[in-house]
Order: C-alpha cells, then structure tokens, then sequence
C-alpha cells in the first residue's frame, strides 16, 4: 500500500509503530519509491473515499511579485526554485 504523496517520515513512523492502522483512500496518489507498507503488515485497514484536502487557489500580490522578483535576481537563469505555499510559488510570468 502506497503512503501517497507524504513519502518523507510516513514510512519510518510506520516501520516504528507497535501496530499499523492504515486508511486507504483510492483518490490519494500512489508514489513509486521507497514508500509503501505490505498489506500483512497493517493490524486493521480502514476505507476512506473522502475527497483529498485542497489549498485553496490564492491571488498573486503585489507584495509576492515583490518577492519574487528580488529572489528571482539571486538565482541564476534556467535554475528551479520552490518556496512555501500560498501565492509565492504560483507560477508566474516575471517581467
């Protein structure tokens, strides 16, 4: 069973765990690295079709643009970055 898209400390809290109670949930995205758990490892397994939590779509700022143009002068061109959530890592288009 595949711990979805959380695959940095899930894992380990699992191998850990005394007993594994796990929620499956067919909506939740399966990740193809080191971080799934057998089916006989779980004490119980639990059904779960709820729809996935979603972070709401923020505007774009004038105090993001602001950001994001001083950060942008720091990296160097055809570099990636990815910062914090919320509008800062919308994708955007700087002048």
């Amino acid at each position: 069973m595949s711990l979805g898209p959380g695959i940095d400390m899930p894992l380990a809290a699992a191998r850990s765990a005394g007993r594994l109670v796990v929620q499956v949930n067919e909506q939740s995205p399966r990740t193809f690295v080191n971080s799934a758990v057998h089916v006989s490892e779980a004490a119980a397994i639990v059904e779960s079709p709820q729809p996935l939590p979603q972070l709401p779509s923020l505007e774009v700022t004038p105090v993001h643009l602001a950001i994001g143009r001083h950060v942008a002068n720091l990296v160097p061109h055809g570099a990636t970055i990815q910062i914090g959530i919320g509008g800062i890592p919308k994708p955007c288009r700087w002048p």
